[in-house]
């Protein structure tokens, strides 16, 4: 008989991202940038569901935003951030939550000029 011990690690991440930008505002610009990718992909992407290519409405959010630095498979991450998840703090931003996908986040992040710090809560 074997016995398997399984530990899952969905939604257990309990992860801290800090982006540490030069000024308050270019931190509000990305914060503001996070919040527009999250309504403008809310209606056009399907949490869950795989994504290869960008729709043309979803390339027209990217277009708009100057977004191109995202994969397809890293979109759904806007979704998934919940309310309060994401703090501006002076001129950093906090990123607090379960998931341990956040690529997304930290590409906008590094490619606006943060250095950014990541770690686990636990």
């Amino acid at each position: 008989m074997k016995i398997w011990n399984l530990y899952g690690s969905e939604h257990s991440a309990n992860l801290v991202m800090i982006g540490c930008f030069q000024s308050v505002e270019d931190a509000q610009e990305v914060a503001e940038l996070f919040k527009r990718l999250e309504n403008g992909l809310s209606n056009h992407i399907e949490v869950g569901e795989p994504i290869f290519r960008y729709s043309p409405e979803v390339e027209y959010v990217l277009n708009e935003l100057n977004c191109f630095c995202l994969k397809p498979h890293e979109l759904e991450q806007f979704l998934m951030i919940h309310e309060g998840e994401i703090q501006v703090e002076g001129k950093k931003i906090v990123v607090r939550t379960d998931e341990d996908d956040v690529s997304a986040f930290f590409k906008l992040m590094f490619y606006h000029g943060a250095k950014i710090e990541l770690f686990s809560r636990d």
